[in-house]
């Protein structure tokens, strides 16, 4: 049977033991395996992905206002050529033709307040194709653009 003091020595010697055991763990249990990352990554990837999907839709957006806006545009400049060159003889029509021009004038504006909102995604976008969708009276009289 060992003595005590051999006893002691053996209890010591794995009582050291458990101590390196238990930092070891410790140890281990800092180090990051890579799992936070990779939930940051997956997150991230997520947020683009939802994001691209509003950017697309604001970009669909933009490209119907831009040729809702040509179209306005060249509506306008007809009107503003009828009136200047002197072929519109009935007050009533050139009173129609100004509310027109109004119109298609602040349709533009509107165009250009969405550009001033979306310039920051890109500053390069283009806005036309202002285009007349419904109008009611004048000489034709109605239309509905399909």
């Amino acid at each position: 049977m060992p003595t005590v003091p051999e006893t002691l020595k053996a209890l010591y010697a794995l009582q050291l033991v458990d101590t390196q055991v238990q930092r070891a763990k410790r140890a281990q249990a800092a180090l990051d395996n890579g799992t936070a990352a990779a939930t940051a990554a997956a997150s991230a990837h997520a947020e683009a992905q939802a994001r691209r999907g509003e950017w697309q839709k604001l970009a669909g957006n933009l490209k119907d206002t831009e040729l809702k806006s040509a179209a306005v545009e060249t509506k306008r400049k007809n009107y503003q050529g009828k009136l200047y060159q002197g072929t519109v003889t009935n007050p009533k029509e050139l009173g129609n033709i100004e509310k027109e021009i109004e119109a298609l004038t602040a349709a533009s504006v509107a165009a250009l307040t969405v550009y001033d909102m979306c310039k920051a995604v890109d500053r390069g976008m283009r806005i036309d194709g202002l285009r007349v969708v419904h109008k009611d009276g004048g000489k034709s009289g109605a239309f509905r653009q399909d």
